[in-house]
């Protein structure tokens, strides 16, 4: 079933659906001008109401006992303008958004989560999937229960939590705070404050240009890197595992100079700290 909008600026999206996949295009490309198109198929797809209410564009399953429990739900394309906004209320369903939205929350029970590109905020969660997200303009809050969390660049403030999945964020220009059960961080670039905590995982901080650094685990261990010539504060302990640092002594910052203030504790894991520039 195809299901056809006229709108006159980039829409709200709203998607309830108990089960199924969701496919968005908010490149702009894949219809017309001032155009929303709805697609639905698959199991179900007759009980997927689709409706414009303003700038709204509502898509939602009717509920009932026993719907979608043996074949499956159905399949959702959106073809939407870039700069459209996305609300997302899913049960065991597959999301990916393909463009540029303007700000996006994504709640799913199980269910992978992939959005290629938010200028605003970004509120994304899913019980037992991977959530992978480019970019991310303003802040972010991502929880994964059981899968892995990765942002290409996020431009606002972060917070990123998993059960017992790996953390991977590559630029971070605002302040960040990651925290996992059981996997390993990773952040390759950071600009301001970070908090990272895990419980049996690796911390890596590839590359701290400047802030706070609170780094803590308990079996794992930290391995932090910092620009040459940065003077760094440090307030370490390591339990029963070891202290290496290649960081050449610089003395106290200067007035305005960028400095880092590192507080590090892990139990049994080792602590590195060296050069930013001599990481592949």
């Amino acid at each position: 079933m195809r299901y056809e909008f006229a709108v006159t600026e980039a829409p709200r999206l709203y998607v309830d659906l108990p089960a199924g996949d969701l496919k968005v295009d908010a490149s702009g490309e894949a219809a017309p001008a001032g155009t929303v198109v709805v697609e639905v198929s698959g199991s179900g797809a007759e009980n997927v109401m689709v409706e414009q209410v303003h700038e709204e564009i509502r898509i939602v399953s009717q509920r009932r006992a026993g719907f979608f429990s043996f074949s499956g739900g159905p399949d959702v394309t959106v073809s939407t303008p870039a700069g459209s906004q996305l609300k997302a209320e899913l049960g065991s369903a597959d999301t990916l958004v393909d463009g540029v939205l303007a700000g996006a929350r994504v709640a799913a029970g199980s269910g992978s989560i992939r959005l290629e590109a938010i200028t605003g905020e970004a509120s994304v969660k899913t019980g037992s999937g991977d959530i992978e997200i480019g970019i991310v303009g303003g802040s972010a809050d991502l929880k994964a229960g059981s899968g892995d969390v990765s942002v290409g660049q996020l431009g606002g403030a972060g917070r990123v939590s998993t059960g017992s999945g790996d953390v991977e964020i590559g630029r971070a220009e605002d302040s960040l705070a990651l925290k996992s059960g059981s996997g390993d961080l990773t952040v390759a670039d950071a600009f301001t404050h970070v908090s990272l905590s895990t419980a049996s995982g690796e911390i890596r901080m590839l590359r701290m240009r400047r802030g706070q650094a609170r780094l803590n685990n308990v079996s794992g261990d930290i391995r932090l890197a910092i620009p040459p010539g940065t003077p760094v504060w440090t307030d370490i302990s390591t339990v029963t595992g070891h202290l290496r640092s290649r960081l050449a002594s610089t003395g106290a910052p200067t007035e305005g100079q960028d400095h880092v203030e590192l507080r590090a504790r892990t139990v049994s894991g080792d602590i590195d700290l060296e050069n930013s520039k001599e990481i592949a």
